[in-house]
């Protein structure tokens, strides 16, 4: 033993008594203090919880465990809520006797529901169950596994993103075996609810109605509980370890956000200086980070087509010199992991510019896609933005055929909501409510996009809150995403006057310069992705004014959080063509997750993009984000009849513009003409009572002669889904929610009829008017299209409105008491895939909209408004 250690012990042992008692002393303190004694532990908890300003409901206290000996502390479930908002799921562990609770830990609000009443708390087992209230209805039923949380959520996940996800359940539920959830969304919503429970199972008496539910089975709801499993979605590493400090609360966002300006100031001082010395070669980074050799990019380099108006000229460079390739337009063409429509134009383009003068080395990257052809989606993530009722979101592209089939790129979404929750909406369902003249992107039920800036507030601005937020979201609209204001509106930068624009500390006297992404329409009602690094807001708007942009969104930023990905996703038992580059971190061919037998090939837009995990998107994610599908439009892909090709033409057909509404081939010359296969797009040809109030006659009317039987309840069915009408050859099962189109007799397999219908795999109606000289039968025909049920046809097939009259597929004049009179009338559409919203809103100062948009859901920040300059006055 050394002298040093022999000295320590010699003064320590013989006072080691005094020392046990002072250690024994402090730990005694710490342990009994403080104490609150009431007639029961519910009482007694009641008192100590108002020392820390929260309101218990004593009726909903449910200790979860006996007192296992005198010193032992007990986890405990209860209701509570702040003097002035309601009631949510808190869960501690404290010390308890039958008149006194002390040594309260792990407190923990669970549900976090501003917009919600957590009224009911009931325990049966290891299961608990809660009911929410949203207004004066119950909105939602939980049930919670005090066990803990599933394997299954955590199934195939690295060791270390397994504690990674421990110590986010001990920071944020006490716990590190957190709680099994799923929630029912009740639909329609319960007037009354109680929860009640006896041997395991909760009895539940709604409107009239009871119910047995057994929590280990709870499929067995009836279908008014629309049951949505909870998911979590695996962490990346550098964002989970900033999110997890600035939850500590004696830590916060505050000096992240310091350290962050820091890092990324030194980051962008450093190459300033490298590029300097080593000078600027974008031209050539551009090409590479593009994935295009300069020769083959000149070579692909389009001019717009006069009738598609697609692509938009090219973009005017705004430093001087530019350099070569620099807002010219390279369209996505033939890349084996881009998905692409048969015969369809480039639904992609994209290009790079340069925008701050004092970084020219910095390129902002721009993939323009086509409205027409690609349809937006919005997606609520497993986590983010954490919403005012407690939903969640699936954090996933779903994975029906159907969206796999068409899924072809996915881009990240906006702040989560503790910078400023905003609003979010997806698939019908309000997470977070809008606020007021915050920039918006939305998707409408017929699957137009719009982008604008929401609205001023119903009533007070003053008295702005989220019941009356929510009740201004239109009632076609499903999906919605807002983030801070405008970044450009009608050729204005910040037409709203603001300064803060994400990661700068409050004490900061300029932007951090860092990636950023955005989304704009254009003035050619196009909508383009943005994304740049070393980039700061000002230089994001002036390279959407070089777009054309009429307004714009700034969404996400950072490195780990931002990015665009191109999908192509192969179907089971789907032969894939080789792949010419290799893989690497920027292209990737994975299983697709939770879709057996599907694999998708992925590629970033812009190589140096982002640094987070790749692919992202195609997996569940714990944030929002947007993906988009290709949209099928005509003439479409070729047939194979009899081992040739068949090509269809849209040529010399009426039509309502681009896309077209029909296509035609003759299938086979028979003596005396063709039988004819015509498809119809019944998105741009659409029965009258789906056209809605983008309907123009312009000539382009198709008469379908429908066999007259009127009693049958079988035949072409319309039904309006999410995003416009879906149809099928069906019986009619819901007349609430179905309509009739066509009623007739299934087209069977030696039918003689002259003229049938049957819908293709892209959802294109396909008519076939066969020729009386063809020995053929229709169902040999829609066997070449892959579709196995098909309607009977009136003799007429399909007639076509132009200005000369009604005339048949080959162009042959039709008298008008030549076809029956039982007809189905298709009208052309001509609406736009993508415009501005409330156009009529105009930038108001920062006294009018400061205010409103500041009302917090749950984050209530201390300290002066982000959204203003240093010194910058209220008005």
């Amino acid at each position: 033993m050394s002298s040093f250690a022999a000295r320590v012990r010699a003064y320590l042992w013989p006072r080691r008594l005094w020392f046990s008692a002072l250690l024994g002393a402090a730990v005694l303190i710490g342990w009994i203090r403080p104490v609150a004694h009431g007639p029961s532990p519910a009482h007694a908890l009641y008192s100590y919880m108002r020392t820390r300003g929260l309101l218990v409901d004593k009726e909903s206290v449910r200790w979860l465990k006996p007192q296992v000996f005198a010193l032992g502390r007990t986890p405990v479930l209860f209701l509570a809520r702040d003097p002035n908002g309601l009631r949510d799921v808190y869960f501690a562990t404290a010390h308890r006797t039958s008149s006194s609770v002390w040594g309260l830990k792990r407190l923990r609000n669970l549900t976090r529901t501003s917009s919600a009443d957590e009224a009911i708390l009931a325990i049966q087992g290891h299961h608990a169950a809660y009911a929410a209230k949203v207004g004066d209805t119950y909105d939602s039923l939980t049930l919670l596994d005090l066990r803990g949380e599933p394997a299954s959520w955590t199934r195939g996940w690295p060791w270390y993103a397994r504690v990674q996800n421990a110590i986010s359940n001990i920071q944020e539920e006490g716990r590190a075996a957190g709680f099994g959830k799923r929630r029912f969304q009740i639909e329609p919503k319960a007037q009354t609810l109680e929860v009640s429970g006896k041997a395991g199972l909760f009895h539940l008496t709604f409107d009239d109605s009871r119910v047995i539910l057994n929590p280990d089975t709870p499929s067995a709801l009836p279908s008014r509980f629309q049951g949505r499993p909870t998911e979590k979605a695996q962490p990346g590493m550098i964002t989970w370890v900033v999110d997890t400090v600035r939850n500590v609360s004696w830590i916060g966002p505050g000096p992240i956000e310091w350290l962050e300006h820091r890092v990324f100031g030194i980051k962008d001082w450093w190459e300033r200086v490298y590029y300097a010395i080593r000078g600027d070669d974008s031209a050539q980074e551009a090409a590479d980070d593009m994935g295009l050799a300069p020769s083959s990019a000149r070579a692909l380099l389009t001019a717009p087509d006069p009738e598609l108006k697609w692509p938009p000229p090219a973009l005017e460079p705004n430093l001087s010199p530019s350099i070569r390739g620099e807002g010219a337009w390279v369209p996505v063409l033939n890349d084996p992991f881009v998905n692409s429509f048969p015969r369809a134009p480039a639904a992609f383009y994209q290009t790079f510019v340069r925008a701050d003068p004092e970084r020219p080395f910095a390129r902002v990257y721009i993939v323009l896609f086509d409205p027409r052809q690609v349809q937006l989606h919005i997606v609520m993530g497993t986590k983010e933005p954490e919403s005012a009722t407690g939903e969640t979101g699936t954090g996933q592209i779903p994975r029906d055929p159907a969206t796999l089939r068409h899924l072809v790129a996915a881009f990240n979404g906006g702040f989560q909501a503790l910078h400023g929750e905003f609003g979010m909406m997806a698939d019908g369902r309000v997470y977070l409510p809008p606020k007021p003249w915050a920039a918006t992107v939305a998707v409408y039920d017929d699957g137009s996009v719009g982008m604008g800036s929401w609205p001023a507030p119903l009533g007070d601005e003053r008295a702005y809150d989220e019941g009356e937020a929510t009740r201004q979201i239109p009632k076609n609209m499903v999906a919605m995403r807002q983030n801070l204001t405008s970044v450009v509106e009608d050729g204005v930068y910040n037409p709203w006057k603001r300064w803060w624009w994400g990661a700068a500390p409050l004490t900061a006297s300029e932007q951090t310069y860092i990636d950023r992404t955005g989304l704009c329409l254009t003035t050619e009602g196009h909508l383009a992705f943005f994304w740049g690094q070393s980039m700061g807001a000002e230089a994001l708007g002036e390279a959407m004014l070089m777009a054309r942009c009429v307004r714009g969104i700034h969404l996400d930023m950072n490195s780990k959080h931002t990015g665009l990905e191109f999908y192509k996703v192969f179907a089971p038992n789907t032969v894939k063509p080789p792949l010419t580059e290799e893989l690497d971190d920027a292209r990737a061919e994975i299983p697709v997750p939770d879709a057996p037998g599907f694999v998708v090939r992925s590629r970033k837009a812009v190589r140096t993009m982002g640094t987070m995990r790749f692919p992202r998107w195609i997996r569940r994610d714990p944030r929002d984000f947007f993906y988009l599908t290709l949209k099928p439009v005509l003439p479409g892909g070729d047939v194979q009849v009899r081992g040739r090709r068949v090509a269809f033409s849209a040529s010399g057909l009426p039509h309502a513009g681009w896309p077209y509404a029909f296509a035609r081939s003759c299938m086979k010359r028979v003596a005396g003409g063709c039988t004819w296969a015509i498809r119809i797009d019944p998105q741009r040809a659409a029965p009258g009572f789906a056209a809605g109030e983008y309907t123009k006659l312009l000539g382009a009317i198709s008469v379908l002669d429908v066999k007259a039987n009127v009693e049958s309840k079988f035949g072409l069915v319309g039904k309006r889904g999410e995003l416009g009408w879906t149809y099928r050859i069906k019986p009619l099962q819901d007349p609430a929610n179905e309509q009739l189109l066509i009623p007739g007799a299934r087209l069977g397999p030696a039918s003689r009829s002259r003229s049938g219908l049957g819908i293709d795999a892209d959802g294109f109606w396909v008519v076939i008017d066969r020729h009386p000289n063809d020995t053929e039968t229709i169902s040999q025909y829609f066997h070449y299209f892959a579709i196995k049920e098909a309607l009977e046809l009136g003799q007429g097939g399909v007639h076509f409105n132009t200005p000369q009259g009604i005339v048949s597929v080959d162009g042959a004049q039709i008298a008008e008491s030549d076809h029956s009179s039982n007809q189905l009338m298709l009208n052309a559409v001509a609406h736009p895939s993508a415009r501005v919203i409330y156009p009529d809103n105009v930038p108001l100062p920062y006294s009018r909209w400061g205010y409103a948009q500041g009302r917090r859901v749950r984050y209530f920040p201390e300290g002066p408004p982000r959204f203003r300059a240093p010194g910058m006055q209220n008005h």
